[in-house]
């Protein structure tokens, strides 16, 4: 019974492997996220604001190679124990995922990947004439499960959501997100999305547009 589980199981995960997509792997990516964070210190929520250029490439067998470039900041009066300051941060992140896509059926995949990036921060606080300013650097690694599911027959609305669990240093973050994408022109789609990140207390709308 043993062998007959096992051999249906390789079975079914090689016809996964070998099955042709309904998705376009290879496209451009151009977004802007707003996050929003929550901060029990300051009378008022941080609001970084992130522009993103994204790349993904089909390798053989049905891996992926995606890379991303990111300038995300914040620019900000928040109050703290009445008194008011000035923050400023500004992070450039770039980073490198490999992935594999699974075929479900006609209408969804999956996909894995783990990748790695590299954080450049710099934060300013300003309070009245005085400022401090600290550096920042990290080398985050990151597991990521994506899926794509067509929304009818034609292909031109899909769902895509996504969960992904990245860790710097000791600490860990995760995240859960969906985008709606609506193809409007041919090979160009536009998307609105939203997630959150349960252990940050913070949640993101996000815009953006791919061309396959």
């Amino acid at each position: 019974m043993k062998k007959i589980l096992l051999t249906g199981l390789l079975g079914t995960v090689s016809s996964l492997a070998a099955a042709e997509s309904s998705f376009d792997y290879s496209y451009v990516d151009l977004s802007y996220t707003r996050v929003t964070i929550e901060e029990d210190s300051f009378d008022e929520n941080l609001h970084r604001h992130d522009l993103f250029a994204r790349g993904s490439g089909e390798l053989n067998d049905q891996y992926l190679l995606r890379g991303l470039a990111s300038l995300q900041g914040i620019n900000q009066d928040v109050t703290l124990d009445g008194e008011d300051f000035e923050v400023q941060t500004t992070d450039l992140v770039v980073g490198l995922e490999l992935a594999r896509y699974f075929v479900l059926g006609s209408k969804a995949d999956v996909s894995v990947g783990a990748g790695i990036g590299h954080i450049q921060s710099e934060t300013t606080v300003t309070y009245g004439s005085d400022s401090l300013s600290t550096e920042y650097q990290a080398t985050p690694l990151s597991l990521t499960l994506n899926s794509r599911i067509m929304l009818g027959g034609s292909g031109k609305l899909q769902l895509e959501p996504s969960y992904q669990v990245e860790f710097i240093n000791d600490d860990s973050s995760s995240r859960l997100s969906a985008s709606l994408q609506a193809e409007l022109l041919s090979d160009v789609l536009f998307y609105v999305g939203y997630g959150v990140y349960p252990d940050d207390d913070a949640q993101e709308v996000t815009f953006g547009i791919r061309f396959n």
